[in-house]
C-alpha cells in the first residue's frame, strides 16, 4: 500500500474551462469545509464522548462531499482492533461485514498502523473492497484517511465514492484536513472524559478514604466502600474476605445481604483464593465459563460471569481480597483495575488499622500479665541468663547458667561477665557488650569457658535494660549451640561428598555419552565405507545393462529400471539412515553446516518450515559440544513434529567470547510447563536434553505456554579464542 497520490485519482479536466470549473467547485468544497471543521472542534470541546463526535462528522462530511456512503472506525489500543462506529448508507448486514478490522489488516488496517492515507479499488485486498465487488461497483473507490492527533492515530475515515464520479484534489485536501480535526477532538474528548471520570474517582476515593480512616470497625470498613463504588465499579455482589492465622489457615468473608463464599466452596478443588494467597496480584476474569477454578465454576452456576479481584497489601503480607462478581460477561476493564486499586490500597490500611486496634487491647492485655514474670519463671528455661549493672559487673544468673559453666552462683556474682568468656573471643564480648550498655540489641555467637577448661559454644542475645528512658544494664541469653555446631560440621562434610559425587557423575554421563557418540560414528563410518558403496556400484552395472538391453527385450529393460528405482531408494535411506546415526558433515564441516543440512532434510520430510540465524563469530568447539548442541536441536525439532502442531520453527545460534547461546522457538500449541514437569514418563525428552546440556556444563531453560508456543534456550560455555 502506498500514500494516495494526485496522478492516482486521475481527475484534472482536459479542458481550461473543465479545470476553472473543478477549481470553482473546490473553492464552494473548502469553504463548506471549514464550517464542518468549526462544527467537529466545538463538538470535541464539550462532550467527552468520541461517538457522538465521529457522528456528527460523517454526516457533516457526506453533507459536503455529496456522497452518500461511508463510515468511521475507533482505534482500540489495548485490542490493535478498529471498529466501526459510525456508518451512512451502509446495510445492516454490510455494517456487520466490515465492523471489525485488526490493525495491518487489509489497506484500512494498513492505513491505521502507517498513518498514511490510500486509495482501495474493487479486487484489492479489503473489506471494503468486497462490498463494492458484492454490488458489482468497480468503478468506484474508497478512500481511506486516518484520523491523527499529532503522530498518533485514533482511527480511520472510509468515503466511498458515486458511480461515475472520482474522487477530486479538493476532496483529498479535505477529508485530510478533517481528519487530522476530528482525531484532535476523539483525543480532546478521551482527554476530557478521563480528566471528567478521574475527578469523579478522586472525589469518590477521598470520600472514602475520609470515612474508613474514621473507622476501626471491619464491618463499618465494608459498607462504606460498598456503599460508594457503585459509581465507579460495576458489581451485582462483592465481599471483603480477610485472612486470619498464618498463611490463610482461616477467613472470615463480610457481604451483604447475605455471605456468599462458604468454607468448602473455598478450599475445595483448586480455588483462585488459594492461588491468589501464593502469588497476590489484581485479577480480571472476563468469563467464568472459560475459567478452570472451581470458585468460578461455583460462581458461574449461581449465575455470575465475570468477576474483579483486588489484593488487600501491607507490604508483602497478604490480608486478604475486595472481591467484586457481576452477573455480566466482559464487566470489568482495565479502566476498573486502575480505578479500584487506590481504594483497595485504602481499604487495606484500615483493615490494618482494625487488625492492630485488637492486637493492641490484645496486647495491653498481654503486658498486664507480664507484670507477674518473676525469677521463678527464669529459673524455668532451657538457657542460661545474665544480668549485668552498667559496671558490667554480674548482678543475676540463673540455675541452667551454673549447669552450663560449673560454676556457683556465689562464685559468678559481682564478677565481669567476660570471665567466664573464652579469652579468643573477650574483646568480641567487651565491644557487644557496651553496645548492650548504650540501649542496642545484638546476636552473636561465643565460647563459654567452663570448669576443668571445658568449652560450650553458645548464641548470645543480648538485650538493654530500659526504665524510665534509661539503660539501666543488660540481659544476656546464652543458647547451648553444641549440637548445631556438630550438625553443621556433619553437614558440611556431606556436602563436600555430595560435590564429589555430582563431579564423579558429570564425568561418568559424560564418558557415556563419549561413547555413545563414537560408537555412532564407527558404524556411520563403516555403512558409508562398505555398504553405499556396493550399492552404488551396483547401480552402476544396473545402468550399463540397462544401456546393452535396449536393443533386446523390453521386459529385461523394465526389470532392469525398477532394479536402478529400487537401489536409488536405497541409497537414499541409506544416507539419511548415516546423517541419523551420525552426521559426517558435522565431523567435516562443523556444527553449523551440519544444522544447515538436517533442517533443509527436515523441512523437505515434514513440511515444517525452518529457518537458522547465526550470530557472533562462528567458530569449531570440540566434537563433543557440537555432538551435544546437534542432538539437543534434533530432540526439540522431533517435539515441534509431535507435539508443536505449527508449520515454522525457528533456531537461532550466537556465538560469544565465553558461551554459546542456542534458541529453538515455534508458535506452536504450547504446554504448561509445571504440569509436564509432574507427569511420569512425559518429559522424558525434556530430561534428556537437560542431562545432555549439563554433561558439558551447560544450562537449559524451558518456557511453554498453551496457545503461545515454546522456546527452549540453552547455554553451552565455550574456551576462549586464542589471541
Amino acid at each position: 500500500m502506498a500514500a494516495i497520490s494526485r496522478e492516482v485519482l486521475a481527475t484534472r479536466p482536459a479542458s481550461a474551462r473543465g479545470r476553472a470549473a473543478s477549481r470553482t467547485q473546490g473553492d464552494k468544497g473548502l469553504r463548506r469545509a471549514l464550517a464542518v471543521v468549526r462544527d467537529i472542534s466545538d463538538a470535541g470541546a464539550h462532550t467527552p464522548d468520541p461517538e457522538r463526535i465521529i457522528a456528527i462528522a460523517l454526516d457533516k462530511i457526506l453533507e459536503v462531499t455529496g456522497f452518500r456512503r461511508g463510515g468511521i472506525y475507533l482505534l482500540h489500543v489495548l485490542t490493535q482492533e478498529l471498529t466501526l462506529e459510525a456508518a451512512l448508507g451502509l446495510s445492516n448486514q454490510q455494517v456487520q461485514a466490515v465492523r471489525l478490522i485488526r490493525v495491518g489488516e487489509g489497506i484500512t488496517g494498513q492505513t491505521a498502523a502507517t498513518g498514511h492515507s490510500a486509495l482501495i479499488s474493487c479486487g484489492d485486498d479489503d473489506l471494503w473492497a468486497g462490498l463494492l465487488a458484492a454490488e458489482h461497483q468497480h468503478d468506484c473507490a474508497v478512500l481511506c484517511i486516518p484520523l491523527t492527533w499529532g503522530h498518533r492515530v485514533e482511527g480511520v475515515l472510509n468515503v466511498i465514492n458515486e458511480p461515475g464520479r472520482p474522487f477530486a484534489e479538493w476532496h483529498v485536501d479535505f477529508l485530510s484536513h478533517v481528519g487530522e480535526q476530528i482525531g484532535t477532538a476523539i483525543y480532546g474528548a478521551h482527554e476530557l472524559k478521563t480528566t471528567l471520570a478521574r475527578n469523579q474517582q478522586l472525589a469518590t476515593i477521598s470520600h472514602i478514604n475520609k470515612a474508613i480512616s474514621a473507622s476501626l470497625d471491619i464491618d463499618e470498613v465494608y459498607r462504606i466502600v460498598t456503599g460508594q463504588l457503585g459509581g465507579l465499579i460495576p458489581f451485582d455482589r462483592v465481599s471483603l474476605i480477610l485472612w486470619e492465622g498464618e498463611g490463610g489457615a482461616g477467613f472470615r468473608v463480610t457481604e451483604i445481604p447475605r455471605p456468599f463464599f462458604t468454607r468448602t466452596g473455598l478450599l475445595d478443588g483448586p480455588s483462585v483464593l488459594q492461588e491468589a494467597l501464593r502469588h497476590p496480584s489484581p485479577q480480571m476474569v472476563r468469563n467464568h465459563a472459560e475459567s478452570p477454578f472451581v470458585e468460578h465454576r461455583h460462581l458461574l452456576a449461581h449465575g455470575f460471569a465475570s468477576s474483579l479481584r483486588l489484593p488487600l497489601l501491607s507490604g508483602s503480607r497478604v490480608l486478604g481480597f475486595l472481591y467484586f462478581i457481576s452477573r455480566e460477561p466482559n464487566a470489568y476493564s482495565q479502566r476498573h483495575l486502575e480505578t479500584s486499586e487506590p481504594i483497595s490500597e485504602q481499604v487495606a490500611i484500615a483493615v490494618q488499622n482494625a487488625q492492630l486496634f485488637q492486637a493492641v487491647k490484645q496486647n495491653v492485655a498481654e503486658i498486664a500479665r507480664l507484670k507477674d514474670f518473676n525469677e521463678n519463671i527464669i529459673e524455668g528455661v532451657e538457657e542460661g541468663i545474665i544480668i549485668e549493672n552498667l559496671a558490667g559487673r554480674v548482678i543475676f544468673v540463673n540455675r541452667r547458667l551454673e549447669e552450663m559453666t560449673g560454676h556457683s552462683r556465689q562464685e559468678l556474682l559481682g564478677e565481669p561477665s567476660a570471665h567466664i568468656i573464652s579469652p579468643r573471643y573477650a574483646d568480641k564480648v567487651a565491644e557487644e557488650s557496651r553496645k548492650g550498655m548504650q540501649g542496642v540489641k545484638s546476636r552473636y555467637e561465643a565460647v563459654l569457658l567452663c570448669d576443668h577448661q571445658r568449652e560450650i559454644p553458645v548464641l548470645v542475645s543480648t538485650s538493654p535494660l530500659i526504665e524510665g528512658g534509661k539503660c539501666h544494664g543488660a540481659l544476656s541469653v546464652l543458647t547451648d549451640i553444641s549440637e548445631l555446631k556438630g550438625a553443621e560440621q556433619e553437614l558440611a562434610a556431606a556436602h563436600d561428598r555430595l560435590a564429589q559425587a555430582n563431579q564423579q557423575l558429570s564425568l561418568l554421563l559424560r564418558r557415556t555419552v563419549d561413547a555413545q557418540e563414537e560408537e555412532r560414528r564407527r558404524v556411520a563410518t563403516d555403512i558409508h565405507d562398505e555398504l553405499l558403496q556396493s550399492i552404488i556400484g551396483a547401480l552402476y552395472q544396473a545402468q550399463i545393462a540397462q544401456q546393452r538391453l535396449e536393443d533386446g527385450d523390453p521386459a529385461a529393460v523394465q526389470s532392469i529400471t525398477t532394479a536402478r528405482d529400487i537401489l536409488d531408494f536405497v541409497t537414499r535411506e541409506t544416507r539419511r539412515l548415516i546423517f541419523d546415526l551420525r552426521p559426517l558433515s558435522l565431523d567435516e564441516m562443523g556444527l553449523v553446516p551440519a544444522l544447515r543440512k538436517y533442517l533443509s532434510d527436515y523441512e523437505d520430510t515434514w513440511h515444517i518450515h525452518g529457518r537458522l540465524r547465526v550470530g557472533g563469530t562462528v567458530r569449531r568447539l570440540p566434537i563433543t559440544r557440537e555432538t551435544v548442541v546437534f542432538r539437543v536441536v534434533q530432540e526439540s525439532l522431533n517435539n515441534v513434529r509431535k507435539h508443536a502442531e505449527t508449520d515454522s520453527v525457528r533456531i537461532s545460534l550466537h556465538f560469544g567470547r565465553e558461551q554459546l547461546v542456542v534458541t529453538v522457538r515455534d508458535a506452536g500449541r504450547g504446554f504448561d510447563v509445571h504440569e509436564i514437569r509432574g507427569a511420569p514418563g512425559h518429559n522424558l525428552g525434556l530430561i534428556g536434553m537437560r542431562e545432555r546440556v549439563q554433561s558439558i556444563g551447560g544450562q537449559v531453560n524451558i518456557q511453554s505456554s498453551p496457545g503461545v508456543g515454546t522456546r527452549i534456550t540453552f547455554r553451552v560455555p565455550l574456551e576462549p579464542e586464542a589471541v
